[in-house]
């Protein structure tokens, strides 16, 4: 799969916008449907930081902010990792 195919997947299947994932809003679905995209994004062969920031239009630092997150909202978000195996399925 492509990387423009999962990050439109994953837009369809959380029920985001391309808008939307790139605003600055900071409601709770919208940070997690950028955590959730960084995260797919990453598992993809060879996919580094830095092209992430690219594909999200944004940089590395937030990429690597928005993985930690991701990483701890597995861990204790029984919500959070529901949409990540929506996203996976």
């Amino acid at each position: 799969m492509t990387n423009e195919m999962l990050y439109q997947k994953v837009l369809k299947r959380l029920g985001v916008t391309e808008q939307e994932l790139r605003s600055s809003c900071r409601r709770q679905g919208l940070v997690d449907a950028r955590c959730l995209m960084a995260a797919a994004l990453m598992k993809q062969p060879l996919m580094t930081q830095k092209v992430v920031a690219r594909i999200m239009d944004t940089n590395q630092g937030t990429v690597s902010k928005m993985l930690t997150r991701h990483e701890s909202l597995m861990s204790v978000d029984a919500t959070y990792r529901m949409k990540w195996d929506i996203i996976n399925n």
